[in-house]
């Protein structure tokens, strides 16, 4: 393969015709009956095989084993295998060179259009409404339970009791979505938790009691329906902690030199529409306007970080008349300062969650 390539670039770069060149050069030295009339021929070629005819000299001898070729001739060669190899070499680079200054226009992105996700809150009211309907029946007017279950499962007629057998009476209310597993955008399956009350037979109401329904919903028509008979289910436990206090460095000293404040700020919030005049300057903070009363602040902590905020979090006692709850704040605290007197206010205040 090297040997191939070495003949290939030794005959474009011109170096076979040139050897050509000098052999016949060197052949006309020795043989002077061959050699080129001025004017004439400057390359020799070595002539194929004598056959039986023999070809006259063109100087009137005999026969010779060489033929002249004009000088132009073999020089166009040498050129021409010179020309090709320069655009061999060339192109490649010259198409560099070009892509470089003006590089190809980057492919435009396929805009690809997501599918939409299911309509969680149609899906919700439709299951709760229909949670309602399904867990309330009274003998004594089925027509109610049928008419309302028809607002949200297609083609049910009223002699349809959708599972139930037509007996006793129940009522449910203050329904509330606790999860939705969408299958698609179009497919849910949506889980309510419903307040039930049953009845006995002298029609006197029992203990209420928590039900929860898996629903299985589907977007039909531009609206959420129900598509087939729900089934109950536990109501899901909560995940996770009730554990609402942060998990920070305390700064003990700020919290001990500013609990007095905290107590005063507490007890205006329960008490007055606007505690604008014990927040910070740039705060606007609604009270509570009489709705509880402060019995303790059971809970003060503040957190160390930079600058002129902090974050606190509170637990406070509030009393209702003889009842007491007990909430928890978190808090956002600005130093205000004013001359050489430099001290720590309420900015904002919100529940605290976990």
């Amino acid at each position: 393969m090297a040997g191939q390539f070495a003949q290939l670039v030794t005959k474009v770069l011109g170096v076979q015709a040139y050897r050509e060149h000098r052999e016949q050069e060197a052949a006309s030295t020795t043989k002077p009956e061959a050699a080129p009339k001025a004017g004439g021929a400057s390359m020799w070629v070595r002539k194929p095989e004598p056959t039986d005819t023999p070809t006259p000299n063109r100087g009137g001898g005999g026969t010779v084993p060489w033929e002249a070729i004009p000088a132009h001739r073999g020089a166009r060669r040498i050129w021409v295998y010179r020309a090709v190899l320069i655009v061999l070499i060339g192109l490649p680079w010259l198409v560099g060179v070009v892509r470089m200054v003006n590089p190809p226009a980057a492919a435009a992105p396929t805009a690809t259009q997501s599918a939409a996700p299911f309509p969680d809150t149609a899906g919700s009211a439709v299951a709760q409404r229909f949670a309602v309907s399904y867990l309330s029946w009274d003998e004594d007017a089925p027509e109610d339970r049928a008419a309302a279950l028809a607002l949200d499962v297609p083609g049910i007629s009223g002699e349809d009791k959708f599972g139930w057998n037509g007996k006793g009476h129940q009522s449910a209310g203050s329904a509330t979505t606790v999860s939705i597993d969408a299958q698609s955008s179009k497919v849910a399956t949506v889980t309510v938790a419903a307040r039930v009350t049953p009845y006995d037979s002298d029609d006197k109401a029992g203990t209420a009691r928590w039900a929860a329904l898996a629903v299985p919903v589907e977007v039909r028509g531009g609206r959420v329906i129900v598509t087939g008979q729900p089934a109950a289910v536990a109501v899901p436990a909560p995940t996770g902690s009730s554990k609402t206090q942060p998990n920070k460095d305390e700064d003990t000293a700020l919290g001990r030199s500013t609990e007095s404040y905290a107590r005063s700020f507490f007890t205006a919030y329960g008490s007055d529409a606007d505690v604008s005049a014990v927040a910070a300057p740039s705060a606007r903070i609604a009270g509570l306007d009489g709705l509880y009363t402060l019995d303790d602040l059971s809970t003060w902590q503040v957190f160390k970080g930079t600058g002129d905020t902090r974050e606190a979090f509170a637990t406070v006692d509030w009393k209702a008349g003889a009842a007491t709850v007990t909430q928890n704040y978190r808090i956002t605290l600005t130093q205000v300062t004013s001359g050489d007197t430099a001290r720590w206010q309420v900015a904002s205040i919100d529940a605290a969650t976990n």
